[in-house]
């Protein structure tokens, strides 16, 4: 879960603002994706060969997709995410439900002002690019989430919002178990709105993270988990019909609960840009530093550093050529009350490139291929690996 706030200014894009209350949309399909993984166990080399587990699998996943708004009166119920199963042909113990899905109530007050109340929920099975677990190896994580938000704003004038979020995350492995947490974030802001400008806001974020007592060989345990703290200036505009996205620049502060566990004082930054220099081509790059609450055994949270790119570029108005990359750089804070003698990751290195075509067959049927290639460099063997996938898959709409 991400639990980075900071000092800064941000530009975002604001492209298209109809109001969601006032529009129907009832989206639903199925899909099917068969991906051949040549290190389905995300594990080195030596040990994705042996002779009692098999790395490369053929993976089938089907799933349900929805994305559905409903009006009632001037307020909206909305629900969105999929549920599905993964299937493993050689690996079996890693069969598994694949569940996200966000929904809740948009609500209007009139006068600008608005909100949500709105919960997530998601299950499947961790993918072991985090960690070894020789005890269970198929662990499932399960998040359940609530969240309220108010908000006022208006086209010329003074905008504000106020907003909580409460997270608990879930392993069913007994290792595992141990890196269990529940999180509270609130965060306020209030701005100005004027046309020529945007909405210009001064925003703050405080967030408490908690895990479990995690007791190793001394009688009393003791909660892990962190604080973050934040205050910032954001800037909200929409840059011509080219240009389009965020940027934000500031300051973070965590503070351990456990001593022993490094603190963090330090810029954080993020920007998403969406360019659309013609018809047929759109573009993303993305670049960040955001705090991450850890799910890693033994690690109370991460310093993550990340850089992505994609691009669509149009054949025809059928067939969509795509591609991109990703960088993730992660420096791991591990808890001092780790299991004696565990290895733990300190820092890591993510590596990501795909590229693919997507043709949209006829009105409901769409189907599409990827060939992407992962490689993760942690300075430690027992957690280096690379695997390539290709996949074809398929989509029915209703």
């Amino acid at each position: 879960m991400k639990v980075s706030y900071g000092i800064g200014i941000a530009l975002l894009g604001i492209a298209g603002t109809a109001s969601a209350q006032s529009e129907r949309r009832v989206d639903i399909s199925v899909s099917n994706r068969l991906t051949y993984d040549t290190n389905a166990l995300r594990a080195t080399n030596a040990l994705a060969n042996t002779s009692t587990r098999k790395g490369d699998d053929f993976i089938t996943s089907p799933a349900l997709n929805v994305d559905v708004l409903l009006p009632v009166s001037r307020q909206s119920i909305y629900l969105n995410g999929s549920v599905g199963y993964d299937f493993y042909a050689s690996n079996t113990q890693f069969n598994r439900e694949r569940i996200g899905l966000a929904g809740g109530l948009n609500l209007a007050a009139g006068g600008g002002c608005g909100g949500v109340v709105g919960g997530e929920y998601s299950r499947g099975e961790d993918n072991l690019l985090d960690y070894i677990d020789g005890f269970d190896p198929g662990n499932v994580n399960e998040q359940r989430s609530y969240l309220v938000r108010a908000n006022c704003s208006q086209d010329i004038g003074i905008s504000s919002s106020v907003g909580y979020r409460h997270t608990d995350s879930e392993n069913s492995s007994i290792l595992r178990r141990r890196s269990n947490y529940r999180s509270d974030t609130i965060d306020v802001s209030i701005g100005y709105a004027r046309p020529t400008l945007g909405v210009l806001s001064v925003y703050g974020d405080y967030t408490n993270t908690t895990s479990p007592p995690r007791q190793t060989l001394g009688p009393s345990p003791a909660d892990d988990g962190v604080e973050v703290f934040g205050i910032g200036l954001r800037l909200e505009r929409r840059i011509g019909r080219l240009l389009g996205g965020s940027f934000s620049a500031g300051y973070t502060k965590v503070r351990p609960k456990l001593a022993g566990v490094p603190s963090f004082s330090g810029p954080s930054y993020s920007a998403d840009l969406t360019i659309t220099p013609g018809s047929r081509t759109r573009m993303t790059v993305g670049v960040g530093r955001r705090v991450d609450q850890s799910n890693l055994l033994e690690i109370s949270y991460s310093i993550t550093d990340n850089l992505h790119f994609s691009a669509d570029y149009s054949l025809t108005d059928a067939l969509t050529l795509q591609g991109g990359a990703s960088y993730v750089n992660r420096r791991l804070r591990q808890s001092p009350l780790a299991l004696p003698g565990f290895a733990a990751l300190r820092n890591d290195k993510n590596y990501r490139v795909f590229g693919g075509l997507r043709y949209a067959a006829a009105r409901h049927w769409s189907l599409g291929s990827e060939l992407s290639y992962n490689k993760r460099s942690a300075g430690n063997s027992l957690f280096d690996y690379d695997s390539a996938q290709a996949s074809l898959w398929v989509s029915y709409a209703f």
